[in-house]
């Protein structure tokens, strides 16, 4: 673990300034015109948690203990609020306009918006609970950021990518997301266990995101859910 920690700063710096990248064209350059306050709200609070991240690992490194528990106090409140302010964005992005049927990629796109907010909670949930033994709290706060990696660069290949093939849009942000973390595992045999049930984790949203959009039951439970609901 002594070799991942002092990786861990600079990776989820670099993962911040690849997301802004990333949001730049679409979100933060159209800042005074994007309207929903949520939005904001959203990119705040995962800012802040990149941010966190990144220098949690550092305080440790440096010695500053102190400093480093007085801001992981931050994490009880941040998380909770990332994934609530994600699953109320999963219901606005989902819901078509009056009058209009949902777009097919949707049915896909409300199953990772499902899912990767309760993975992201359950590494920091985790992370919370062993926050006495250093080695585990440490790796499923590590986790947490790896979580996050899918929508991040799903984000890199839509807005930056032109002209890339239709599979590395569709497919690459999840190969990268796995990649990484199976890299950790190879890099950090302790920590396999952790890594891996976040694998597994990973792997089982992206095959119900392939499979579900095409059972019958589950385009019926979304639109009675999105077109018959009142708003």
């Amino acid at each position: 673990m002594n070799r991942i920690t002092p990786m861990a700063s600079a990776g989820f710096a670099l993962l911040l300034a690849i997301a802004i990248a990333a949001f730049w064209k679409p979100y933060l350059e159209r800042l005074p015109e994007v309207a929903p306050r949520l939005t904001h709200l959203h990119a705040a609070l995962m800012a802040a948690w990149c941010a966190l991240l990144a220098v949690q690992p550092a305080l440790v490194a440096t010695g500053r203990r102190s400093a480093h528990r007085a801001l992981g106090r931050s994490a009880w409140v941040l998380a909770p609020a990332i994934v609530a302010v994600s699953l109320v964005l999963a219901w606005q992005v989902t819901r078509p306009a009056a009058g209009a049927a949902i777009e097919p990629f949707r049915y896909g796109l409300f199953v990772v918006q499902l899912a990767s907010p309760l993975i992201f909670g359950g590494c920091v949930a985790m992370a919370l609970r062993h926050r006495r033994d250093a080695a585990r709290h440490a790796r499923w706060m590590v986790a947490s950021g790896l979580s996050i990696l899918d929508p991040v660069f799903a984000r890199v290949f839509t807005n930056l990518a032109s002209g890339a093939p239709a599979w590395l849009t569709e497919y690459g942000s999840s190969i990268v997301a796995n990649a990484a973390v199976a890299l950790l595992m190879a890099l950090d045999r302790r920590g396999r266990g952790i890594y891996g049930a976040l694998l597994a984790a990973l792997v089982l949203m992206q095959v119900l995101w392939l499979w579900l959009p095409t059972q019958a039951f589950w385009r019926r439970g979304v639109e009675v859910l999105f077109v018959t609901s009142p708003a």
